[in-house]
């Protein structure tokens, strides 16, 4: 189901907790890829848009001189689900 217009995410952009941000396909499919390549995990079909952000904002970090904060390992954070 299509979540763009769900109350609980307008309410956060709404209040400058969350910035929506819009990426084309391609572009997501590259973040896949590099994040493939980088961390051996391939992600599912969602997860690319966040991984594009955040390689946007580490590279940003880097241009403006400042450190990206890596996760606790130094490394992708990952997220596993549990089997049910």
């Amino acid at each position: 189901r299509y979540h763009g217009d769900s109350p609980l995410l307008c309410g956060l952009v709404h209040n400058g907790l969350v910035t929506a941000r819009a990426y084309r396909q391609n572009e997501t499919f590259a973040a896949a890829v590099q994040f493939a390549h980088t961390e051996g995990i391939i992600p599912a079909p969602e997860p690319p848009h966040a991984i594009k952000a955040t390689i946007d904002e580490a590279l940003a970090a880097r241009e403006a001189g400042e450190h990206a904060r890596p996760s606790s390992t130094g490394r992708w954070r990952r997220c596993r689900t549990r089997p049910p």
